[in-house]
């Protein structure tokens, strides 16, 4: 597996969040995918952005190729009224921005921090040049383009089919990671699972406290501890 730590590190550019030189050693599954020649290439001149947990990093169309180093970003649609829903969650290791390389206009996709995030911007003219020239980061971007698909086409299942309280229970157990203890934990608040469900605070409040009431959740201010994952699974529309 390729690791940032064993390629040259990278200059520093203000991107509106907090810049640093790359040191980390976290693994990059994009990047892993790649001859080692291809992934040093795209790696000489990018950026290393870290954005504070809330943070708006790009929408309609203004997200650079890039990966995500650690964190956890939610790209999300905005409908004409102002409503959001979460469509999927983008991952340490996972690229972001590459779609807007293929189309001339973007749909009203925005990406949001959920963690303290940091990105590695790569250099667009780079990036460009090697997409036109190197199969490997053709089949690369394929794949993580099929994920995307599967993961459109659950939330459209999702959305047709599922109840709040069942998108709500995906939604959680999407969002978790393992906490303090042995058990896994979403930190999201009631307004923040409203977005990425397409619903409103007040529905989600009311789908959380029938999840609690069944056992299957524990919740405080801004923190969701899953009691039984099993069941929280079976309680989802996944």
């Amino acid at each position: 597996m390729i690791t940032l730590n064993s390629l040259a590190a990278t200059e520093s550019r203000d991107f509106g969040g907090q810049d640093e030189q790359y040191q980390s050693g976290a693994e990059l599954d994009f990047l892993s995918q790649l001859p080692r020649a291809l992934a040093t290439e795209l790696i000489r001149g990018s950026r290393r952005v870290t954005y504070a947990r809330g943070a708006i990093i790009a929408q309609y169309g203004e997200a650079l190729p890039g990966v995500v180093v650690d964190g956890l970003v939610r790209a999300f649609l905005t409908s004409p009224d102002g409503r959001e829903m979460t469509f999927k969650y983008v991952r340490p290791g996972d690229a972001m921005g590459i779609v807007a390389s293929f189309v001339d206009e973007m749909p009203p996709i925005g990406h949001q921090a959920l963690d303290q995030t940091t990105v590695l911007y790569f250099d667009r003219r780079r990036f460009q040049r090697a997409l036109a020239n190197d199969a490997a980061l053709v089949r690369a971007i394929a794949r993580q383009l099929a994920r995307v698909v599967v993961t459109s086409s659950d939330t459209a299942e999702e959305l047709a089919f599922g109840s709040v309280r069942q998108r709500v229970a995906a939604h959680l157990l999407r969002l978790s990671s393992k906490g303090e203890g042995r058990g896994l934990v979403a930190r999201v608040t009631q307004q923040e699972l409203a977005d990425a469900v397409g619903s409103v605070r007040q529905v989600v409040a009311r789908a959380l406290g029938e999840l609690r009431a069944a056992g299957l959740i524990r919740t405080s201010p801004g923190k969701v501890v899953i009691l039984d994952e099993g069941a929280l699974d079976r309680e989802s529309c996944t």
